[in-house]
């Protein structure tokens, strides 16, 4: 018990109480890769509402969405994020936390638009 209290309050403030939107990332970004899914999902909600054109903040948001089944969720938010950053699409190519939607059509379209011919 008093190991944890001392490792809190050896943190950086910031990390004890995130108040900047890159601070709330930071921590939903912690969170999603130990695996605390609503935390993670609070902090980059949070970061979302302070940076609302954030791709970073978009595309860990869509990372979460496809680490916990969402998939809609997951594409509307991997569709922002492509949107503020076109080379966002290249990165989700190769990410492995979009593993669940490797299958679904609609994934495919979103990071190869060029094979429905609508791009040059």
């Amino acid at each position: 018990m008093h190991v944890k209290i001392a490792e809190q309050r050896m943190k950086p403030s910031h990390e004890q109480n995130p108040r900047t939107a890159d601070e709330h990332y930071q921590r939903g970004v912690a969170m999603m890769n130990i695996g605390r899914w609503d935390d993670a999902r609070e902090s980059l909600d949070k970061a979302r509402k302070a940076a609302p054109k954030a791709d970073h903040v978009h595309y860990a948001l869509a990372a979460l969405d496809c680490l916990t089944g969402e998939a809609d969720s997951a594409l509307a938010n991997l569709k922002v994020a492509i949107q503020l950053r076109p080379e966002n699409r290249y990165h989700a190519r190769n990410d492995e936390d979009f593993a669940f939607l490797q299958e679904d059509p609609r994934f495919t379209e979103l990071l190869y638009p060029e094979k429905d011919g609508t791009a040059g």
